[in-house]
């Protein structure tokens, strides 16, 4: 679910908007190119349901596919996010290449900061060999960190003529691996059918050429709950942020990010009705205005009537009316909205998840990075869907301003500074206390090196002999 630079937009957007101290109009480039005098750029950039987040705490701008703004509270430091990137932000911050995005930071003259994404570093992620000690980047930066920030979530929003409210349609695991796989194409053919106009279902989904992160929330789960016979033959469910690369007969785009994923049409006319998106926008945009007033898909709940109060503010009207169904928990067979309160029950209560509570911050568990990821497909309680949205950096900055703009958005989030924005948003605020706690364990770890792991930003032990970023 949900857009942006993941920690370091947040701090930044608690720091924002100042340097219209220092002058009255943003330069018409991200700020590395053109920057007042004594500004401190942090550039990044990552997924679209991280932006909103990020961009939106408290009082950022938000505009198309690059963010620039200041900090009132530090007229010094600026700050740039590439939006609609989560792929792309593992590779720019492991290689130091703004070339990784697509937009105005894939000119020269940057340096990648962070990233942000809801896809966390696993064995296919190109971080995955960086995920331990003695592993410094190739960008520079000694080694990366992988630092969770609060709970998101996909939310099913439908266009039909009965869908009147959230929660109006209540679906189960039998649905979505129906409708997500192709086997099921009509309304009559749910669980919800005694309250949805009967009709073809269009089955909108991401196409993004670098991959989506609300398709890597979709498929954990899915590949968690779809069986052989709730499933469209010929189709199984694995984590993927690449939906189509699921389907049979799919050609993968060129690199060049100029083409899309496409899911081609059967010779028995098999996924004719799906149709392909790129962003949350266009998610949002595709079921809330099609045609065909029967359709269904996964975004991010700040595109949704689910958030009280959608962001940014130029999409409130646009996505008023656009209403997500509940989903049926399969553990205790209870439907659940998509809110906040029921993120946090999911994360209270992960089941049987492989990574459910964060790694013991007393031994070495915790200096590898994959254990910072919840992976909680099928939690015991809860909406059924959750993951956490990650921030990406490098451990070593050389610029002491970078590192501290970014520990500060850490400890704000941890000190629940941003909790309004965040549940206005649809978000789950992160957990803090005790070193069991999400929250407790990335302060110990991150920033106050507790327990003298050396895994804190800018650690002068682990940055003493490597390239700083």
């Amino acid at each position: 679910m949900t857009r942006m630079m993941i920690a370091a937009a947040a701090s930044l957007a608690a720091l924002t908007m100042a340097a219209h101290a220092q002058t009255s109009t943003p330069p018409a480039r991200g700020c590395p190119l053109a920057p007042p005098s004594g500004v401190t750029c942090i550039n990044g950039g990552g997924s679209t349901a991280s932006q909103n987040a990020y961009v939106g705490l408290p009082s950022g701008t938000f505009g198309g596919g690059e963010l620039y703004q200041y900090s009132n509270a530090n007229p010094g430091v600026g700050f740039s996010y590439e939006g609609g990137q989560s792929t792309p932000a593992q590779q720019a911050v492991r290689d130091n290449t703004p070339s990784s995005f697509t937009g105005n930071l894939s000119e020269s003259g940057y340096a990648v900061h962070f990233g942000a994404s809801e896809s966390y570093v696993n064995s296919a992620s190109p971080l995955y060999n960086y995920v331990g000690p003695n592993h410094p980047l190739p960008g520079g930066g000694g080694q990366f960190l992988q630092i969770p920030m609060w709970a998101t979530t996909d939310v099913i929003p439908i266009n039909n003529a009965k869908m009147t409210f959230n929660g109006a349609f209540v679906l189960n695991d039998n649905d979505l691996c129906g409708i997500f796989s192709g086997l099921v194409t009509n309304w009559s053919q749910t669980s919800a059918s005694a309250k949805a106009k009967a009709g073809t279902i269009k089955v909108y989904w991401r196409a993004d050429n670098a991959g989506a992160s609300a398709s890597f929330q979709l498929t954990q789960h899915l590949a968690a709950v779809c069986t052989n016979s709730n499933t469209k033959p010929g189709i199984t469910f694995k984590l993927t942020s690449k939906f189509a690369s699921l389907f049979p007969g799919v050609v993968t785009p060129p690199s060049d990010g100029t083409t899309k994923w496409s899911i081609p049409v059967g010779g028995d006319g098999s996924f004719s009705n799906f149709a392909a998106v790129s962003g949350s926008a266009g998610m949002a945009d595709g079921v809330n205005n099609d045609a065909t007033g029967s359709a269904i898909g996964y975004v991010s709940p700040d595109y949704s009537a689910i958030a009280p109060s959608p962001i940014p503010s130029g999409k409130t009207k646009q996505f008023t009316k656009l209403f997500v169904a509940s989903l049926v928990n399969k553990n205790n067979n209870v439907a659940y909205l998509p809110n906040s309160l029921n993120l946090s029950l999911a994360m209270s209560n992960p089941g049987s998840a492989t990574i459910s509570g964060p790694p013991s911050v007393r031994t070495s568990a915790a200096a590898i990075q994959t254990n910072w990821a919840p992976q909680i497909s099928t939690p015991a309680k809860g909406y059924p869907i959750i993951n956490m949205s990650l921030l990406f950096v490098p451990q070593c900055f050389a610029s002491q301003t970078v590192a501290d703009a970014i520990i500060q958005v850490i400890t704000n989030n941890i000190n629940h500074v941003y909790d309004n924005a965040l549940i206005s948003s649809g978000f789950y605020p992160a957990q803090s206390g005790g070193e069991n706690t999400w929250g407790g364990a990335v302060f110990r770890t991150f920033v106050g090196n507790y327990y003298n792991l050396n895994l804190n930003i800018n650690n002068a032990t682990a940055c003493a002999s490597v390239t700083k970023r």
